[in-house]
């Protein structure tokens, strides 16, 4: 009978390395003087001793990452085998009914970044020792990077009840879990009770900074790239409502897109966060360089959370290129509202106000300069277990043109939904309605302009491990209007791949 298993921290330390969740370090003197004797047993070759030592160098300063590498580095050469997953494979397949095994060997698939397999070997630890609180303490911080917060505090609380010694990790960890869940006044009560379990601890000065930034990582960057292929058949004559030239193979486009965002959060001032945002955006057409588009976006932004309350304001900036030449300048200022209240919903409020500015003339030669307006009431419901959402919302939209043929009104229908599918797959679809009536009879046809335009895109996304993403995504657009020449019904197909930091 297999009996309740030690918690071993070297692994735990590991996978929350992997996992890629802050690690809480408190530098000591006995660990820096334990990694150099290890290192010199490493650099000897005499790799078992190196493993026995690092490993009590791990214990006495979990959080550095060095100290980590090379102690599974040394476990797997000491073994002769070129890697620590290829060796606790074998040893689990040697002993089958080994919990603490498969706990270490779903470290090792964290590290190499293939999250179904640690969460399966996981629960095949679990099978084998229910009772295990290192079992599910892992387990917590696995779901709580596969965004299942909800799951992932139910499991850090049963290891906190099992094992106490593991009570300050465990808080530190359901407090991100509360976190993620925008549940910030119990995030902070749970930090606070981490502080007070062992104010010296690295747990405890990791809460601390928490509680003092409380708006997630400082720098954030993302790279997309990949292939677009976009149909626009049914679009008749040969320019687009904006007057751009469009060749009968510009209908058929197949596009190569590349973007770049940095984000950096610059200021805390009390509840408030401030940052700022660059997004870089190309695309390059398979066939004619008129078609190009450069893109260069600048945004100011801020943060205030309270308890259930979330409210962020924007100052947002673009300027487009279409094929060498200036398409337009567009500025906007809005903010968006949103209260966390009981039963799983989540009302929002989204005003944003937008002056744009074009240098390429309408099909009707008419000044397409405007000012828009635009305001939405979302209602979402949050799924439980933290597996997405669905969200149902209604709009109005204005816009005044310095042209006679682009002022009008729209009503939109909005709705949404997000859900968490098995083989960490994550589901989305969006969709939009709007109602836009013009305000004058088109000076150019003599009619009175109404269209009807329905959006839609569907997209599965995957990450793939260490900061990579794919996603495969499909728009259609179709706009019905009372003048036949902006009629188009349009259909993207996306499939990209990302790279966060």
């Amino acid at each position: 009978m297999l009996g309740r298993c030690r918690v071993r921290w070297p692994v735990a330390l590991a996978l929350v390395i992997c996992l890629g969740l802050p690690i809480p370090s408190v530098a000591s003197d006995l660990s820096e003087v334990l990694m150099s004797k290890g290192m010199m047993y490493f650099d000897k070759g005499q790799y078992r001793e190196a493993f026995k030592i690092l490993g009590e160098a791990l214990k006495e300063d979990p959080g550095q990452l060095e100290i980590r590498r090379y102690l599974f580095l040394a476990k797997a050469r000491a073994s002769g085998k070129a890697s620590a997953l290829e060796l606790l494979r074998e040893e689990a397949k040697e002993k089958p009914g080994d919990a603490r095994l498969r706990l270490d060997l779903a470290a090792a698939f964290y590290m190499e970044g293939f999250l179904a397999e640690a969460l399966g070997n996981l629960e095949e630890a679990y099978r084998l020792d229910p009772k295990c609180a290192e079992v599910f303490f892992f387990r917590g911080l696995v779901k709580l990077k596969m965004g299942q917060p909800r799951e992932a505090i139910e499991d850090l609380q049963k290891a906190r009840a099992l094992e106490p010694k593991m009570g300050q990790a465990s808080m530190f960890y359901e407090g991100l879990g509360l976190r993620q869940l925008r549940q910030h006044q119990a995030a902070q009560s749970m930090f606070q009770r981490v502080l007070e379990a062992n104010p010296v601890s690295g747990y405890a000065l990791e809460a601390a900074e928490q509680n003092r930034l409380g708006t997630g990582p400082r720098f954030a960057a993302k790279l997309t790239t990949g292939v677009e292929y976009d149909t626009n058949v049914t679009l008749e004559g040969r320019t687009t409502p904006l007057g751009v030239p469009l060749k009968a193979e510009d209908r058929f486009q197949v596009r190569f897109p590349f973007s770049a965002l940095l984000d950096y959060r610059f200021l805390e001032v009390g509840e408030w966060s401030f940052g700022g945002r660059y997004g870089f955006y190309a695309s390059v057409h398979d066939d004619s360089s008129d078609m190009n588009v450069v893109s260069n976006t600048g945004e100011l932004y801020g943060v205030w959370r309270r308890a259930e309350w979330y409210v962020r304001p924007f100052y947002y900036y673009q300027s487009v290129v279409l094929g060498g030449e200036q398409l337009s300048d567009t500025h906007s200022v809005g903010a968006s509202l949103m209260y966390y209240a009981p039963y799983n919903l989540a009302p929002e409020l989204y005003l944003r106000g937008q002056s744009r500015e074009y240098h390429f003339p309408t099909i009707d030669r008419s000044d397409a300069d405007s000012w828009n307006l635009r305001a939405e009431y979302n209602q979402y419901y949050l799924l439980q277990k933290g597996r997405g959402y669905l969200k149902a919302g209604l709009g109005l939209e204005g816009n005044q043109a310095d042209g006679s043929n682009l002022d009008y009104r729209s009503f939109l229908v909005l709705a949404g939904l997000q859900y968490q599918l098995p083989w960490e797959l994550q589901f989305n679809f969006d969709f939009e309605y709007q109602r836009r009536s013009y305000d004058r009879i088109h000076t150019l046809f003599g009619v009175e302009r109404d269209d009807s335009q329905y959006s839609m895109a569907w997209q599965l996304s995957r990450p793939l491990g260490k900061g990579f993403e794919v996603k495969g995504r499909v728009a259609y657009i179709r706009n019905d209007s009372s003048i036949g020449a902006f009629d188009y019904d349009r259909q993207i197909y996306s499939l990209l791949f990302s790279w966060n930091y």
